[in-house]
């Protein structure tokens, strides 16, 4: 089993983003590397700014700051064009980890399947639902599988999947994702999971949302927030 760490970054994050690595450092286990994507344009501030000893730099488009929110996501699912792992542990910037985790352990149940969590749609807040991207490309169900963050999922999918899109808007995959996201707007994790539960289930265990089983020592912050408030905090978690 080979599962790498994969964070998407951009200049707004990169305070928050160090936090995140020493985070992972000190408390999470059981993966290769720590995959970093970046922008080509906001490469040397990443290198200049952010500890990232040890980790594996990657670039990508320049997508402009306008639309580079799916600019992340589209690079999300072309994870495996940068890295062969296996499996791919889905990191947000904000998140800090604050005890310790062993994604094996955590994400994996005793027959080495990955526990991926589904919801029905009407027990979603409005704010979280994603149907229409989801209808667009012909992978609505009646359920949600954006329920666990950090999400992991198998690197086999995601090729298959761009193919998918490619399919179904008709245009490379770069340009389909942004149509999508211009007329209803993108939830990369809820079309991998839809993805999976339609068309690729084999060694997963996708299951209803359980909360005993959801207790990731993780916490997410906002990058925008006040960052003496986030020092604090955030280093609180750190020296737990």
């Amino acid at each position: 089993m080979c599962i790498d760490i994969f964070i998407r970054t951009y200049p707004k994050d990169f305070f928050i983003l160090n936090y995140c690595l020493q985070s992972i450092r000190k408390f999470v286990s059981g993966h290769r590397n720590i995959v970093i994507n970046v922008r080509q344009k906001n490469y040397n501030e990443l290198m200049s700014t952010v500890d990232t000893t040890g980790c594996v730099i990657v670039q990508s488009h320049d997508f402009d700051d306008k639309i580079d929110y799916c600019g992340q996501q589209i690079c999300k699912i072309y994870a495996d064009i940068w890295s062969d792992a296996t499996y791919f542990y889905y990191v947000d910037c904000d998140c800090v980890f604050y005890s310790n985790l062993n994604i094996q352990e955590k994400y994996f149940d005793i027959n080495k399947n990955i526990i991926l969590f589904k919801e029905h749609w009407h027990k979603i807040p409005d704010t979280f639902k994603w149907q229409g991207c989801l209808k667009r490309l012909g992978l609505l169900t009646e359920f949600e599988f954006m329920r666990r963050l950090p999400q992991i999922y198998p690197s086999r999918v995601l090729k298959p999947l761009r193919t998918y899109i490619e399919q179904k808007i008709g245009k490379d995959y770069i340009n389909s994702c942004l149509t999508i996201y211009k007329e209803c707007n993108f939830s990369e994790f809820n079309i991998i999971g839809s993805y999976i539960y339609l068309h690729d289930s084999n060694e997963m265990n996708i299951c209803f949302y359980n909360p005993e089983l959801n207790q990731i020592p993780v916490k997410q912050f906002w990058s925008h927030e006040k960052r003496d408030v986030l020092i604090n905090e955030i280093n609180k978690l750190l020296l737990s």
